[in-house]
C-alpha cells in the first residue's frame, strides 16, 4: 500500500496552463463549474505544514499540502476530508472511496479502501480502523503490517491516554474488549447476548454501556477498565421507574460520564401517558383554541412535553439519582460541575412577542434538589443570552441591554455593564424591539476573567476584584475587535449544558483577535498577550478569515479576498511579512479587473451610511450604462467579497458580478430603519444613496430595483411611491403587514406576530395599537399607486413568506390592468434550492433587465405580457 507520490508539480506550471484558456470562455456558463474557492485551510500543530483544498461549484476538490519551511508543495487531485492527526506525524485525506494516511516525516503513505472510521494510538505508531462492513484492523504504521483483524466492530474508543482501545464487537455475542496495541493483548471486559448492547461511551479510563432485552433495561458503568470491583448497575425496574420505561438511546438521548463526580447523566423514556389533547382532538378535525400555548401545527410539541425523556443524574458512589426534568420542565442544562442545573419549558407561554417566547428559568441545586425561580418571563434567546461560568458558581445573562451576573453562593444579581459609557449592544441593529448583544461572553478557563464587548471594543471583568479593564480602544477610529474562532473553546462536557455552554479561552498563551475597520472594511488580526497587551499581526484592504495558528502561535494562515481579488491563502510568521501560498482563479487576475467603490450618504435620522457601487467590466468612462439597485438591509459590510461567476441569482442572493459582465452598474445601498416606518426608511436611504452616486456614466433613465424576501417587500413599497426606476423585481415579498401579521410562518411553526413586533418587519408594536402604521407600510393597500412594471417570483411551498402574498400583489396589479408577471416555482420553499430553478430565474431576470433597460425585444416569455399592452 506504500507508493511514491507522483502528483507533485509546480503551481506556477498549473496556473500557466489554465491561463491559456480562451479569454472569451472565462466568463461563459461552462466556466462557472470550474471556478474554485478555498475549502477549510488547516495548519499543523508545529506550524510546518499547511493543508487546503480548492472546490468547484460541482464539488470537485483539489488538495494542496505546503511545507512552510522548505516551500515544497504536494498536490492531490480529488483530495478532501483532510486533517492533521494531533500528536502524530500523520496527515490524512480521501480521494473517492480511498482514505490515505501520509507520514509527513518520510512521505510514506498508506491507502485503505471503504474506511468507516479510524484512530491513531501510541502517538501514531499504530492505526486502528473500521471498514464499511464493520471489520476492524490494528495496523502497525512503520511497516503497514496488520496485527489484529476481526469482524463485527460496532464502535471503538480511545482509552488509557491513547495507549489502548476499547472495542465493541457484535458477533455471536456482544462483547466489550480492551486491546493493547504493543503486544495485541486482548482482554474481555464484558459479554452479553448479541444485540442487547445499545450504547457505549468512555471517559478517561471509565466506560459505560446500556444493555436492554425484552424484559430488562440496565445501565452499567465501570470506573476502572480492568477492575470489575468498580462496576455499578442501574436497573430501571428495581429503581422504581414505571413499567415500560426504557433508556433513550437514539437522538437526542445522551449517555455522559463524569469521572470526577463518579456520576452518569442519561435519559429515560417513560411509557406514553394520555394527554388532554388525546381525548379532545380527533383525526380529521382541527380545533384551534385561542388559549393554546402553541399553534395547531405544534400541538405535537405539547404532547411531546408530557412524554419527553427525563434527564437523570446518577451518583454511583452514593447510590442515588435525581430526575432533573419533568413534563412541567422538559428542558434542562446541567452545569459540568454537577452542582446545579437550569430547567425551563419553552412552551410555557404562547409565542407572540419573540420567536422563542417568554418563559421562566428555574435554578435547581443538584445536591439538595432545591428549586427556585431565577429569571421570570425571560424573553431572550436562551443559547445566546445566558452562559455558565466555568467554575460552577456564576452565570451571566443579557437583559435590557446589559449583562448581568448571578452569584449562586449569595443569590445576588449584579448589573455589571450598567455604568459603561456605551451599551454592550449591536449598534447596527434597528429591528423592532430591543437590540441583541454585541457579542457573546467569553470566560478565561480559570474563571477569573469575563470578556465582554460593546459594539467596538473588548473589555475584561475581573471577578475577584470586581473591576473592568479596557483591552482595545477602537471606537475613536471605528475599529471593531472580536475573538477569533480558534481563540475560544467550549467546555469539554458541553452536551450537559447545551445551549448554555460556557465559551472559554486559555490566557496562558494569549489569544488572537480579529479587527474590522468599519470605515472602509479592511480587516486583520492582532495577538492579545496574557497581560492583555496587544501586538499587530496583519491588516489588509481585504476580507481576511479562516485564521488558523500553530500551538506556539508562531505561524498563522488565513484566507484573503476583495472585490477585485479572488480568494487566496496566506501565511504570516512573527516578525515576517505575509507570504501567499495559493491563489485561486489566477487566470482572471490580469484578464478582468472588477471595480467597486464605497459611496457615502445620509440615511434616516441623518445617520451616515455607505453603499457599494460595482462598475461594469471593461468600464469605459465615455459610455452610458444602466444600473440595477439591490435592496435588503445593511450590505456594505460585504464590500470585500469577491463574487464568482455563476447564476445571476441563487437561493435569493443577487450576484453583482454577472450584471457587471453584462454591462451594468450595480448598487448595494445600506438602509437604516425607523420602526413603524419601513416605507420611508427604505425610500429615503435608496434615494439619498442614488443621489450620492457621482458618476456621469450611470444612465439615470435606465435604472431598476431588485430585492428578495424583506428586500422584495421594500421593493414593493418603493414601487408605491414616485420613483425613478423603469422596472422593479420583488422575490418572495411579504407585501401586506395587515395580512402577514395574522398568518403563520410554516418554516418556524409560529405566528408572525414577532416578525412585526420585535424583529425584521419592524413595526412599533401590536397591530391594534398601530393600525395606521401597518396600513401605511402595506404594499397591497397602496398598490393603486404602482405604475412601474413589476416581475414577481416565489416558491410554491414557501413556508417563510406565504406564496399567496406575492400572488395578492399580482392579482391587484392584474385587476388594475397594470404590467406584471408572476413566477411561481413549484416544490420550492423560501429560497430556490433546485439548480434548474436558479438557472431559470437567473436567465429570466437578466432578460427582464435587458428588456426594460437595454431595449432588447423578442423575448417570448416577456412578449406574452407586453405585446398586448405595448412596451413601457
Amino acid at each position: 500500500m506504500n507508493y511514491l507520490i507522483n502528483l507533485v508539480f509546480s503551481l506556477g506550471i498549473f496556473l500557466t496552463i489554465q491561463a491559456q484558456e480562451n479569454k472569451a470562455d472565462l466568463l461563459s456558463e461552462a466556466y462557472y463549474t470550474k471556478w474554485t474557492t478555498i475549502h477549510t485551510p488547516q495548519l499543523s500543530e508545529d506550524g510546518r505544514w499547511v493543508a487546503a483544498a480548492t472546490r468547484t461549484k460541482t464539488r470537485e476538490f483539489h488538495l494542496y499540502l505546503f511545507n512552510t519551511e522548505t516551500g515544497d508543495q504536494l498536490q492531490f487531485p480529488g483530495g478532501k476530508a483532510y486533517s492533521f492527526i494531533k500528536n502524530t506525524p500523520w496527515f490524512t485525506y480521501t480521494v473517492a472511496n480511498i482514505r490515505y494516511f501520509l507520514n509527513l516525516e518520510d512521505l510514506s503513505q498508506l491507502a485503505l479502501k471503504d474506511l468507516k472510521d479510524y484512530l491513531f494510538l501510541e502517538d501514531g505508531e499504530y492505526l486502528f480502523t473500521q471498514s464499511s462492513n464493520d471489520s476492524g484492523q490494528l495496523i502497525r504504521t512503520k511497516d503497514q503490517q496488520v496485527l489484529w483483524d476481526r469482524i463485527g466492530v460496532r464502535e471503538f474508543k480511545e482509552v488509557s491516554e491513547g495507549k489502548e482501545v476499547l472495542i465493541w464487537l457484535r458477533v455471536a455475542t456482544d462483547q466489550l474488549i480492551k486491546l493493547k496495541p504493543k503486544n495485541q493483548q486482548e482482554l474481555l471486559l464484558h459479554q452479553t447476548p448479541s444485540g442487547s448492547i445499545k450504547k457505549v461511551t468512555v471517559d478517561e479510563n471509565a466506560f459505560a454501556w446500556i444493555e436492554e432485552g425484552k424484559s430488562y433495561h440496565k445501565l452499567y458503568v465501570q470506573w476502572k477498565l480492568t477492575d470489575s470491583r468498580t462496576l455499578n448497575e442501574f436497573d430501571l425496574e428495581s429503581e422504581g421507574f414505571p413499567p415500560g420505561s426504557s433508556f433513550k438511546t437514539d437522538y437526542p438521548g445522551e449517555l455522559i460520564l463524569h469521572s470526577g463526580k463518579k456520576a452518569l447523566i442519561f435519559d429515560v423514556q417513560y411509557p406514553r401517558t394520555e394527554t388532554p389533547y388525546d381525548t379532545i382532538y380527533r383525526e380529521g378535525v382541527e380545533q384551534w383554541n385561542g388559549s393554546d400555548l402553541l399553534l395547531y401545527p405544534l400541538r405535537q410539541g405539547i404532547i411531546y412535553n408530557y412524554n419527553s425523556p427525563r434527564r437523570i443524574v446518577w451518583w454511583t458512589q452514593e447510590s442515588s439519582f435525581m430526575q432533573v426534568t419533568s413534563k412541567e420542565f422538559p428542558k434542562a442544562a446541567i452545569h459540568p460541575s454537577l452542582n446545579y442545573a437550569l430547567v425551563y419549558n419553552i412552551n410555557q407561554n404562547p409565542k407572540m412577542t419573540t420567536l422563542q417566547g417568554c418563559h421562566d428559568i428555574w435554578l435547581v441545586d443538584l445536591n439538595t434538589e432545591e428549586r427556585k425561580l431565577l429569571l421570570a418571563n425571560f424573553p431572550y434567546a436562551v443559547g445566546t443570552n445566558i452562559k455558565f461560568g466555568p467554575n460552577g458558581n456564576i452565570l451571566t445573562y443579557y437583559k435590557n441591554q446589559n449583562w448581568w451576573l448571578y452569584d449562586l453562593s449569595t443569590g445576588e444579581h449584579s448589573n455589571i455593564t450598567g455604568d459603561w459609557d456605551y451599551r454592550p449592544i449591536n449598534e447596527f441593529s434597528d429591528d423592532a424591539g430591543l437590540p441583541p448583544p454585541a457579542s457573546e461572553p467569553v470566560w478565561s478557563k480559570d474563571g477569573k476573567y469575563l470578556f465582554l464587548s460593546d459594539f467596538y471594543d473588548l473589555n475584561a471583568f475581573n471577578l475577584i476584584e470586581k473591576s473592568w479593564r479596557a483591552i482595545t480602544d477602537g471606537r475613536p477610529t471605528r475599529l471593531q475587535y472580536r475573538f477569533t474562532e480558534q481563540a475560544v473553546t467550549t467546555n469539554p462536557t458541553e452536551k450537559l449544558s447545551d445551549p448554555y455552554t460556557s465559551t472559554m479561552l486559555n490566557l496562558d498563551s494569549g489569544a488572537v483577535l480579529e479587527i474590522t475597520d468599519l470605515k472602509i472594511y479592511d480587516t486583520g488580526f492582532i495577538l492579545m498577550n496574557p497581560n492583555f497587551s496587544v501586538a499587530p499581526l496583519v491588516m489588509e484592504a481585504a476580507r481576511l478569515d479562516f485564521l488558523k495558528y500553530d500551538k506556539q502561535k508562531q505561524h498563522y494562515i488565513y484566507r484573503s479576498q476583495s472585490y477585485d481579488q479572488p480568494e487566496s491563502l496566506w501565511i504570516v510568521s512573527k516578525g515576517n511579512k505575509p507570504r501567499k501560498l495559493l491563489q485561486t482563479n489566477a487566470e482572471l487576475l490580469d484578464t478582468y479587473k472588477p471595480k467597486a467603490e464605497l459611496v457615502h450618504y445620509k440615511g434616516m435620522k441623518n445617520e451616515s451610511l455607505k453603499g457599494i457601487l460595482y462598475y461594469p467590466l471593461n468600464y469605459q468612462p465615455d459610455q452610458k450604462y444602466p444600473i440595477v439597485t439591490h435592496i435588503y438591509q445593511r450590505v456594505s459590510l460585504e464590500f470585500h467579497n469577491y463574487y464568482k461567476p455563476g447564476y445571476l441569482i441563487e437561493q435569493g442572493i443577487l450576484n453583482p458580478f454577472v450584471l457587471q459582465q453584462e454591462g451594468y452598474f450595480v448598487f448595494y445601498p445600506d438602509i437604516n430603519y425607523v420602526p413603524g416606518n419601513i416605507k420611508e426608511s427604505a425610500y429615503t436611504c435608496i434615494m439619498n444613496g442614488l443621489e450620492a452616486l457621482d458618476n456621469t456614466s450611470i444612465d439615470r433613465d435606465r435604472m431598476a430595483l431588485e430585492g428578495f424576501s424583506f428586500g422584495g417587500y421594500q421593493s414593493g413599497l418603493i414601487a408605491t411611491k414616485l420613483n425613478p426606476f423603469k422596472t422593479i423585481v420583488a422575490g418572495a415579498p411579504p407585501i401586506d403587514p395587515m395580512r402577514g401579521y395574522f398568518n403563520i410562518n410554516d418554516n418556524l411553526q409560529v405566528a408572525n406576530y414577532f416578525f412585526y413586533e420585535t424583529h425584521q418587519l419592524r413595526q412599533q408594536g401590536i397591530f391594534f395599537d398601530y393600525k395606521e402604521a401597518y396600513f401605511e407600510d402595506s404594499v397591497l393597500a397602496h398598490s393603486d399607486a404602482i405604475t412601474t412594471p413589476m416581475l414577481l417570483y416565489t416558491g410554491g411551498e414557501d413556508g417563510q413568506v406565504d406564496w399567496k402574498e406575492g400572488l395578492s400583489l399580482y392579482l391587484s396589479l392584474r385587476r388594475q390592468q397594470k404590467p406584471v408577471i408572476f413566477l411561481k416555482y413549484s416544490g420550492e420553499n423560501h429560497n430556490l434550492m433546485k439548480p434548474e430553478n436558479n438557472e431559470d430565474l437567473s436567465k429570466r431576470m437578466l432578460d427582464w433587465f435587458d428588456y426594460h433597460l437595454k431595449g432588447k425585444r423578442n423575448i417570448p416569455w416577456i412578449d406574452l405580457e407586453f405585446k398586448s399592452k405595448g412596451a413601457p
